[in-house]
């Protein structure tokens, strides 16, 4: 079973649990972009519905935690700098931040 597989509310569904299952860091990274492209690849559904407060894993002054998502900036630039992580927190998409380290 893939996450294609899953109805929108399922997606979401799973997306609002990670906090509370305090799922690794490597498998929210997985979760994320397979729910990126999920919902890239159903551009004609309405979003608008569900509601978008959650809590999203992010990064921030190199710290890994849990951010309400209106307090998270998405980014899947590579060539984002990484002095911007010092001030936003960023969804962990960038496979450079790993690099990085």
């Amino acid at each position: 079973m893939s996450l294609n597989d899953l109805s929108i509310e399922d997606v979401y569904a799973l997306l609002d649990s990670l906090k509370e299952k305090e799922i690794g860091y490597k498998n929210v990274r997985k979760i994320y972009q397979q729910s990126f492209n999920y919902f890239r690849n159903n551009k004609e559904k309405d979003y608008q519905t569900f509601r978008k407060q959650t809590h999203l894993l992010a990064v921030k002054n190199d710290i890994r935690e849990y951010k309400h998502t209106e307090e998270v900036y998405y980014s899947d630039n590579t060539t984002l700098l990484l002095k911007l992580l010092k001030i936003f927190g960023f969804l962990i998409f960038l496979k450079e931040m790993e690099k990085s380290k």
